[in-house]
């Protein structure tokens, strides 16, 4: 018998919980082509400091980016990229489910 501490699985739960999110999810996307300052990835997604930079803070409390200071900027990167091989997984799985449905759809 496996016993699997409690703890695990609420580490899992908070770090999927982070990545649950759209404007998360889009945040990631432009920082797997590189170390971001918070004043680019504004412009780059085209929304309010206050939004990104909420998001980045949950982002990094889950410990999938991490940030640094470099004078009057914070710069954000991703910490571990096996993050994106997540997200690419989803992807993945609901390109397989949208197939399914439609050979569903095709059957009728």
């Amino acid at each position: 018998m496996v016993v699997v501490k409690r703890g695990g699985f609420d580490l899992k739960s908070r770090y999927l919980k982070a990545l649950a999110c759209e404007r998360r999810i889009e945040i990631l996307e432009v920082l797997k082509r590189g170390e971001k300052s918070v004043c680019k990835l504004v412009e780059d997604l085209g929304v309010d400091q206050s939004v990104v930079s909420r998001h980045l803070k949950t982002l990094k409390e889950s410990g999938i980016v991490d940030s640094r200071k470099k004078g009057v900027s914070v710069y954000y990167r991703i910490v571990d990229e096996g993050v994106l091989k997540v997200i690419d997984l989803i992807t993945e799985l609901l390109k397989r489910r949208a197939r399914r449905f439609q050979d569903s759809v095709d059957k009728l």
